[in-house]
């Protein structure tokens, strides 16, 4: 049951370099990212465990929509965006590629290791949401966020703040399925859940070809 969980977000960060034929990428773009990622995860993962002990759960959209933003989803992500800040700035000095792929690594070494660590200590039941849905909204994560921030990257003006609006919504809109399925609209969250996959491989796939070559 553990298994998705712990192999989502690794196993489709493989896939995508695999896909884009960057497997010949240095050290610095490829693994050093991830390890940092994997890092970074540490802190936060007992920062946002100890704050989520102190917080009441209640089966209310907006309550519900704040509390697996803050620790499923967005919160988890803009403190990815703070550490990528802080210890992974050298990547904004490469080429668009390797850009994007050293920033998924960076995202996928960090929601890695927060899958392993809720493996080990998650001291609540772990549910079909826990176990599938929230991996697969990682991977939404990890795949679209960093080509919007690599568009931005590449644009100026306007556009730019258009890309970077993009990067906020990417971060907000996977709640919905977190809501959904804890107001117990399985079908409507699982069915969500299927789309925003489907809408990040495309996103990546029209912006790869824009801003970001594939090496395969």
């Amino acid at each position: 049951m553990l298994l998705f969980l712990l192999t989502a977000v690794p196993l489709s960060f493989l896939l995508l370099v695999a896909l884009m034929g960057g497997g010949n990428l240095p050290q610095k773009v490829l693994i050093t990212p991830a390890i940092r990622g994997g890092v970074v995860a540490l802190p936060v993962y007992g920062l946002l465990s100890w704050v989520q002990g102190f917080v009441g759960y209640e089966y209310e959209p907006w309550p519900l929509s704040l509390y697996h933003g803050a620790f499923d989803i967005t919160g988890p992500a803009l403190l990815i965006i703070l550490g990528v800040t802080l210890s992974a700035r050298p990547l904004f000095e490469e080429r668009s590629t390797d850009l994007y792929i050293g920033l998924s690594s960076f995202v996928a070494g960090f929601f890695s290791m927060v899958g392993l660590l809720e493996a080990v200590y998650s001291e609540h039941y772990l549910s079909v949401y826990d176990l599938f849905l929230l991996p697969s909204l990682r991977v939404f994560i990890m795949l679209l966020l960093p080509a919007l921030v690599t568009a931005a990257r590449h644009e100026f003006g306007f556009l730019r703040i258009v890309y970077l609006f993009a990067s906020l919504i990417v971060i907000i809109i996977p709640v919905t399925v977190s809501v959904l399925f804890a107001m117990r609209f399985f079908a409507g969250a699982i069915a969500l859940n299927i789309g925003l996959l489907a809408f990040a491989a495309g996103m990546v796939y029209l912006l790869q070809g824009l801003y970001f070559r594939s090496f395969a």
